[in-house]
């Protein structure tokens, strides 16, 4: 950094050493700049998600799609996925199936299970029975006992036959065992004999309250009490044919939502969440979530909230338009549900569908095409000071119109979806839009044609909360980094800030890579892509990638699951190698506060606020550091002896340890109702010319409550894994060398110019501007008293003198000037 002399502070009292020249000189306007030691802040942004591993968990025949993962909330290491399969050369009569694996050491291995013992018989057949023809629509839940929830959907290739199925495992040991199979919910057949007008079920969903049932925080008292914990929920669009003279208009898709209070063994009547049969609405794609309740009561514990999509209340608008709408419900303490109003979420322009592949088909995906898919997630953190405890999230997908002001049509392109989000803090009744979640955009990333009207495929949104720390996390199916918009990757994101802002954005899918001819090195050209567009001659015609993706996280651990073939889509019909399977990928986010600033560099220097006093001799004063979290901590949690502060002089190695300076005391600076983010650390004031490194955890911690009581500590290095050694926040860091070159110690330097003007002005500029006059001194001031004796009186230490017209020569004598 460069400042000009007015930018300098001019120390009073201190020694002003005067430069003169024997012969003077006229003087013209000139500034004179001096050049300052530049102070450092480390400014960092939450840091990337890193992928730890894959596994295809499938790796059967056919192409698999729609997979569903769930994680223990009671034991993150324990996960369960589920998936549809699609596979024509299967033997039997059920050529779509449903598969399911387990993991129970964190995903990294996975054992495939067959969870559906029983595919039971479609009654609409006869002579022979056969069983039914798919089985669809998987979905996985875990609550708090280890117990695991699994749905289906059996049914006839028309759906005009079929049954939900519901089964329960116990995951206590090394793998899931059955406890309940084959639990029918709901039945249908149109074929029997006056059944025709049958309503039929389509797009089930599965949820279980996995809320802790009563936690107290150890603070303040307050108490989170679930009663509702392990209850299980189910959705679904109900499709009910037309009556004989039906009224006009008739709609035959609602929203329905059954619940079971005895762990899936019984369930309740389905109640009606949506409009009725009659009108322009026609909904689909239900999708709910459970919330643990608010400590301050704004959510109710054990609330359910259902989100879908309305294609044709607004079908008639210009532009056709989709309503995203929410309706919450909770028991009312018999097995009845209660249900809240309904609320609308989000205008779209994105058409959906629910039998039918949606309007929207573009290369990305020409079969089942691309749908507005709303999803839902709760935050169930535990505790009176997790900041957006209850806060409910709904992502969609989305499409920006462009108006062309020449022609008046939509300027950009229709298959430039996007992925929006919004929040509710008062437990659905209204919503914030908070923008858009990925981040594509051409002008930083040069390739993706990302711009306010134009951009690639981005749908299939999941979403998840890790309610160790209230971190949201965001999986969709992203197209960006293919030109022909017809290959996507999985990318991540997540947000600590309640999806105000994200993170980095990472695509899970392997890396292509290629050799640098001239240098040898490795260059990453981008994701290997899934595809299932028309230039894949095996792509799944029928189910593509499903209507959904999966995404599960707990304790800064994400798993993502979703169908992908890597871009193999080459083979002939019946190569099984390039068919969609079912990948998991490990990926880690900060599981813990993070240091993200932290003052650094020289002390003393005018623009200093935290070391901005000096000894009596004019040295400065090395005293304090500010540090800033990326979250609040609780101030208890952080203490003197929490910090190390290490001195070393300029000439101490650095294979030596240093000097320990004693930690004074930490105080917060910032204090709100979740705890403070920057803290001020004082050490015993030093006058020692050198460098002051310091380090800082991880014992700090936030006051987001485990289920055990504690927070979270730092995990400064975001693997997942807080408290470890290796979250100790370090300046410069590491301790030892190599350093990190944007990294610096707290540096007090050694005497240097502060300021200097000209003896004898009447009016002193900041620039010494002698106008018309004659210059035969310059008085130079120094930030603190300096020795005579180390100043040579000859001039031999000026190294030069620049006036008007150039170089001015010596000799030059130098003598102190305290009356300057």
């Amino acid at each position: 950094m460069r400042w000009d002399s007015t930018a300098l502070r001019i120390q009073g009292g201190r020694p002003r050493w005067l430069a003169a020249r024997e012969a003077a000189r006229k003087s013209k306007r000139r500034r004179v700049a001096l050049e300052g030691l530049e102070p450092r802040t480390l400014l960092a942004v939450l840091p990337p998600p890193t992928v730890l591993s894959r596994s295809d968990i499938s790796s059967g025949r056919g192409d698999e799609n729609t997979p569903s993962i769930a994680v223990d909330p009671a034991n993150p290491q324990k996960l369960v996925a589920v998936w549809s399969r699609n596979d024509p050369n299967a033997s039997g009569d059920t050529k779509v199936f449903v598969e399911g694996a387990y993991s129970n050491d964190g995903g990294v291995s996975w054992t495939g299970f067959a969870f559906v013992p029983v595919i039971l018989n479609d009654p609409a057949t006869s002579n022979p029975v056969k069983p039914f023809a798919q089985v669809t629509d998987p979905s996985v839940a875990f609550d708090r006992n280890d117990n695991v929830s699994i749905l289906v959907s059996q049914h006839s290739a028309d759906n005009n036959s079929g049954a939900i199925v519901y089964e329960r495992f116990n995951f206590s040991g090394l793998a899931p065992v059955a406890q309940l199979t084959s639990k029918t919910v709901y039945t249908w057949n149109r074929s029997a004999q006056n059944q025709s007008k049958q309503p039929a079920v389509l797009k089930p969903i599965l949820a279980v309250d996995g809320s802790v049932a009563s936690f107290t925080d150890p603070t303040t008292g307050a108490v989170q009490s679930d009663p509702n914990s392990g209850n299980v929920y189910v959705a679904w669009v109900l499709q009910t044919p037309a009556p004989d003279n039906p009224p006009p208009n008739w709609n035959p898709y609602t929203i329905q939502l059954l619940s079971s209070i005895d762990g899936g063994n019984t369930f309740g009547s389905p109640v009606t969440l949506s409009g009725g049969n009659v009108g322009d609405q026609r909904y689909g794609a239900p999708r709910l979530t459970v919330s643990q309740g608010t400590a301050d009561g704004r959510v109710v514990p054990g609330q359910v909230t259902v989100v879908w999509d309305d294609f044709g209340s607004l079908a008639s608008a210009n532009p056709p338009a989709d309503l995203i709408q929410a309706r919450t419900a909770r028991l009312d303490g018999t097995g009845g549900l209660i249900l809240g109003n309904t609320s609308t979420v989000a205008t779209g322009l994105v058409r959906g569908e629910v039998a039918n592949p949606f309007p929207l088909r573009p290369a990305v995906a020409p079969d089942r095409g691309i749908g507005p898919a709303p999803t839902i997630a709760s935050d169930n953190t535990l505790g009176s000071f997790s900041k957006y405890q209850g806060r409910l999230y709904i992502a969609y997908v989305g499409h920006t119109r462009v108006i062309d002001m020449a022609g008046g049509s939509d300027a950009n392109p229709a298959d430039n979806t996007d992925i929006f989000l919004a929040t509710s803090d008062d437990g659905g009744q209204t919503w914030q839009f908070r923008g858009q979640v990925n981040d594509d955009s051409a002008a930083t990333d040069g390739f993706s044609e990302a711009s306010y009207r134009s951009g690639r495929p981005q749908f299939e949104p999941a979403l998840a909360v890790d309610q160790a720390t209230g971190t949201l996390v965001v999986s969709y199916l992203d197209a960006r980094y293919d030109a022909a918009r017809a290959r996507v990757a999985t990318t991540v994101a997540s947000s600590i800030d309640g999806g105000s802002s994200f993170g980095p954005q990472i695509y899970v899918n392997p890396s292509q890579t290629a050799t640098d001819a001239i240098t040898g090195q490795t260059v990453v050209l981008g994701p290997m892509p899934d595809n299932e567009s028309a230039g894949n001659p095996v792509k799944d015609g029928t189910f593509g990638f499903g209507d959904r993706q999966g995404l599960a996280v707990a304790n800064g651990r994400v798993h993502t699951a979703w169908a992908s073939n890597f871009n193999l889509g080459t083979g002939a019909a019946n190569d099984q190698t390039s068919r969609l399977d079912i990948h998991v990928a490990n990926v880690t986010i900060a599981a813990g506060p993070r240091i993200i600033s932290s003052t650094m560099g020289p002390v003393g220097e005018p623009d200093d606020t935290v070391n901005n006093t000096r000894a009596d001799d004019g040295t400065p004063l090395a005293r304090a550091f500010l540090v800033t979290f990326d979250r609040p901590i609780d101030p208890a949690t952080f203490g003197p002896s929490d910090v190390t502060v290490t001195y070393r002089n300029v000439n101490t190695p650095i294979t030596q340890a240093g000097l320990s300076v004693p930690v004074l005391s930490v105080a917060p600076q910032d204090s709100g109702p979740f705890g403070a983010t920057t803290f001020l650390v004082s050490f015993a004031p030093q006058t020692g010319t050198g460098t002051y490194s310091y380090t800082v955890g991880p014992r700090p911690s936030d006051r987001i409550r485990t289920p055990a009581g504690a927070g979270n500590a730092m995990d400064q290095d975001a693997n997942g894994t807080p408290g470890q050694g290796s979250d100790v926040y370090a300046a410069p860091r590491p301790v030892g060398a190599s350093f990190d070159r944007d990294m610096l110690p707290l540096i007090l330097p050694g005497p240097h110019v502060a300021s200097s003007f000209v003896p004898g002005v009447a009016v002193r500029t900041g620039d010494n501007l002698v106008l018309n006059g004659t210059v035969k001194a310059l008085d130079v001031v120094f930030d603190r008293d300096m020795d005579p004796a180390t100043f040579e009186a000859d001039g031999r230490d000026v190294l030069r003198i620049m006036g008007p017209a150039g170089l001015v020569a010596g000799p030059f004598s130098v003598a102190p000037d305290p009356n300057g």
